[in-house]
């Protein structure tokens, strides 16, 4: 269950006025609705991070890092055809 942060505020505001709710458990409830909320708060954005992985490797995009990576080897292929010695970013094997 999801709340916001008011009905959380009035929640707390209830259990605290509340004679059973002494300060401590009152103070120990709010620590352990922050805890699950920032928990809650991680899960989610994990989530819409491995949707938003998997919408783009559909779609067939390329991330930056790899772009760069084969913008290097280009650079380096390109020098080599021109004679010159290119730095080579990326292990040389097979995989040209």
């Amino acid at each position: 269950m999801l709340l916001s942060k008011d009905t959380a505020e009035h929640l707390v505001a209830e259990l605290t006025a509340d004679e059973n709710w002494d300060g401590p458990r009152a103070r120990e409830a709010v620590e352990d609705l922050t805890r699950r909320a920032g928990q809650l708060a991680d899960e989610l954005q994990e989530a819409i991070r491995a949707e938003v992985d998997r919408a783009l490797d559909a779609a067939g995009y390329v991330r930056r890092a790899e772009f760069e990576r084969l913008e290097a080897r280009l650079a380096a292929v390109e020098a080599a055809q021109r004679g010159e010695t290119p730095d080579l970013p990326f292990e040389s094997g097979s995989d040209m």
